[in-house]
């Protein structure tokens, strides 16, 4: 169990730290593409990619979770079948963008979307043909591996769409960028792992046992994250999809910069403590306090701060993005509160359950989103999205218990002073801003904004310190990050 444990915590820490350096990259992208780009180039390529979430959703299989989820089972003939069923896929994926491409264009009543979908089609071609053996960077638990892989492939596509923003000034800089990151990711694929797989489909039937209900994860969870694009891109057009799509990639930062490199990590230390549910719970439990002491204050700053960070991030063609980040911001909060659930439900095999519990996610939200952004646009869909996540909190622990039997109150334990520091420091943050930062002139709000901060971190590390001292210092994960910082300071 520690050994594991380690490993997890390790590759955590490398997955985060790719992850950190990976949205530097990308946030650094996106500020200067949007300011050299307007909302509209944003859009196009948000209404081209839209069918190639549903293809690619479709098609993604997590074959790569089955690999990881039989652990000592998987062998040649499941690598090579998962790689097969993986390139015949990407090669019917390219022939139905190419085939689709007029038909959406038509849709959306955008002519620029076609010759979009023909380069995505070639760069999704590309991504099919990865090597399949770098699965076993996770799965053995090397995540120093994997970090590598996947920062060389994001540095590629950094480096190919910034100089071609500044040199072409519209849209196809994210085009290009994207499939500079497929070509980079083929190649490093095959010199970083020697494996080298065959065409064959010996093991179809037997990955198709876990990986079929888990492509029907993809199907539903498409309709839960992207059926908004749709309506949005019909109903409103292009420039409020654009705002849209932006306020949520900014949003889901504490997700996907936190959140989810660290199910990445542990998903394999889960199937390898799938057998014990106590093991398992324990793991789980720690896991969910990290992922909420480092997520959910980051959450609720871009909630409190979103009118500022629009301000100064994205410029003033930007405005209509703050009220759909807040929501967002708040959805992402909820989102942060449960996902790691599904993780476990898959390394205990028990993938069908889990398929159950995330169809309810697109039975609730979707008709909310339909009716608001049919009605209030990307303020709607952000709207619908936000009241259709409060029901899943409580069903997805619900959920979680009937598994493994994992308790109510050891949840609470693990996370009520995570919730209650960061509503504290919301509270002062927002408190300081409408005293110090409301009115202040565009050209120097960093200054209040940066303050913001600075006073939410202080705000939330003095609150959450104060509340585990209060509580008798439990062994808890705020335990574990003070055991983390002091052995850097130590070390420095």
């Amino acid at each position: 169990m520690q050994d594991v444990q380690d490993k997890v915590t390790a590759g955590a820490f490398w997955m985060v730290g790719f992850r950190l350096i990976e949205r530097s990259l990308g946030f650094v992208s996106t500020l200067i593409l949007a300011r050299l780009l307007v909302p509209e180039d944003f859009g196009v390529v948000a209404m081209a990619l839209s069918i190639m979430a549903i293809l690619e959703l479709l098609g993604s299989f997590n074959l790569d979770m089955v690999l990881i989820q039989k652990q000592q089972a998987a062998g040649r003939d499941q690598y090579d079948t998962a790689w097969t069923i993986r390139v015949i896929y990407g090669v019917v994926c390219a022939v139905l963008l190419l085939a689709l491409a007029w038909p959406m264009a038509a849709f959306y009543r955008e002519e620029r979307v076609i010759p979009i979908m023909a380069v995505t089609a070639l760069g999704t071609l590309l991504a099919s043909c990865e090597n399949i053996g770098t699965v076993d960077f996770r799965k053995d638990l090397r995540f120093q591996m994997e970090f590598k892989f996947r920062l060389r492939r994001k540095l590629v596509g950094f480096f190919t769409a910034v100089p071609l923003a500044f040199l072409l000034q519209n849209y196809w800089a994210l085009v290009l960028g994207s499939l500079a990151t497929s070509v980079a990711g083929l190649v490093q694929s095959y010199t970083m792992h020697p494996y080298r797989p065959r065409f064959s489909l010996v093991a179809v039937r037997e990955l198709f046992a876990f990986a079929g209900w888990l492509q029907l994860n993809n199907v539903l969870w498409f309709l839960y994250s992207k059926a908004s694009s749709f309506v949005i891109g019909r109903v409103a057009g292009a420039s409020a999809l654009g705002v849209f799509t932006l306020s949520s990639e900014i949003s889901a930062l504490p997700s996907t910069e936190l959140t989810a490199p660290i199910n990445r990590a542990v998903y394999p230390g889960y199937a390898r403590l799938a057998h014990d549910h106590g093991l398992l719970n324990a793991e789980f439990l720690r896991v969910l306090g990290m992922i909420w002491l480092l997520a959910l204050p980051a959450s609720a700053g871009i909630a409190v701060l979103a009118k500022p960070i629009v301000n100064l991030l994205l410029g003033p063609q930007w405005t209509a993005a703050v009220p759909v980040l807040q929501l967002m911001a708040i959805h992402g909060a909820l989102q942060i509160a449960q996902g790691n659930i599904g993780y476990v439900l898959m390394a205990a095999g028990r993938a069908r359950l889990f398929t159950f519990q995330l169809a309810l996610y697109p039975a609730i939200t979707l008709p909310l989103i339909l009716w608001f952004a049919s009605r209030n646009g990307a303020v709607g869909a952000a709207q619908g999205y936000l009241l259709g996540a409060i029901p899943m909190v409580p069903i997805s622990y619900a959920v979680m218990t009937r598994v493994t039997g994992l308790r109510t109150g050891a949840v609470l334990a693990a996370v009520w002073r995570p919730v209650c520091a960061a509503l504290l420091m919301a509270a002062s943050v927002y408190a300081f801003w409408l005293e110090v930062g409301e009115g202040v002139a565009a050209g120097w709000i960093a200054l209040p904004l940066a303050a913001a901060v600075l006073l939410g971190v202080a705000a939330y590390a003095g609150s959450i310190y104060l509340l585990w001292r209060l509580s008798g210092s439990p062994a808890s994960a705020e335990k574990a990050a003070l055991g983390w910082l002091a052995g850097k300071l130590a070390r420095a």
